[in-house]
């Protein structure tokens, strides 16, 4: 399975989302990617700057996927 984790830039946000990558890893989980965005509140596919979070996840996608075939 792989991870694209999304978080916020603040430190509490940021620390939340590593240590949720934390809990993966130590369940067996490597192929973890992560992406930390500020100005955002707490759904960053609705933020005002949800193009740069989607472009993001569609080419880590699009790697995924390359990888595969």
């Amino acid at each position: 399975m792989k991870l694209f984790a999304v978080g916020l830039s603040c430190k509490t946000a940021a620390v939340n989302v590593r240590v949720l990558i934390d809990r993966y890893r130590s369940a067996g989980l490597t192929s973890i990617a992560k992406d930390f965005y500020s100005g955002g509140r707490h759904e960053m596919l609705h933020e005002t700057n949800r193009r740069d979070v989607i472009t993001n996840l569609l080419v880590w996608m699009s790697g995924i996927l390359k990888k595969a075939s």
